[in-house]
C-alpha cells in the first residue's frame, strides 16, 4: 500500500505532498538503494544473534561451541563483507582474501567436532 496516497482525490493533495516529503528512498522507481539497506539490515540482524549466542556460550562455561561455531560463523561473515569491500577499498585487497580463506577453513576444520553425523 506504498501508493496508496498518491491515489486520493485532488482535495488531500497536501497529504499526498506531505507524503513525498519525507520519502528517502523510493523502491519503485529505483529498487536497488533498498535492496541493499535490507541485506545490509539482515546482515547487521545475524551478527548481533551470534555475538549474543558467543556471549551465552561463553557465560555458560562452553567456550569450545563459543568458539568453533558462534565466533566462527562471525568471522566468516565478516569475511564475506570484507571481501566484498576489497573491491572499493584497495586498503582492504592484501587482507581480505586470506582472511575468508583462513575463516572458511577454520570452519571445516571445527565442524562437526562435538556433534555425531550419524546417530
Amino acid at each position: 500500500m506504498g501508493d496508496t496516497f498518491d491515489h486520493l482525490p485532488k482535495a488531500l493533495s497536501a497529504v499526498t505532498s506531505f507524503k513525498r516529503s519525507l520519502t528517502v528512498i523510493d523502491p519503485i522507481t529505483n529498487p536497488l538503494p533498498m535492496l541493499i539497506f535490507s541485506l545490509l539490515l539482515g546482515l547487521v540482524q545475524v551478527l548481533v544473534g551470534l555475538f549474543v549466542s558467543f556471549v551465552k556460550e561463553w557465560r555458560r562455561r562452553n567456550y569450545a561451541s563459543a568458539i568453533m561455531d558462534q565466533l566462527g560463523w562471525f568471522a566468516f561473515l565478516l569475511a564475506i563483507v570484507v571481501y566484498i569491500g576489497s573491491t572499493q577499498f584497495a586498503l582492504l585487497k592484501p587482507f581480505a582474501l586470506p582472511f575468508l580463506v583462513g575463516t572458511a577453513l577454520f570452519l571445516v576444520a571445527t565442524r562437526g567436532d562435538r556433534r555425531k553425523i550419524l546417530s
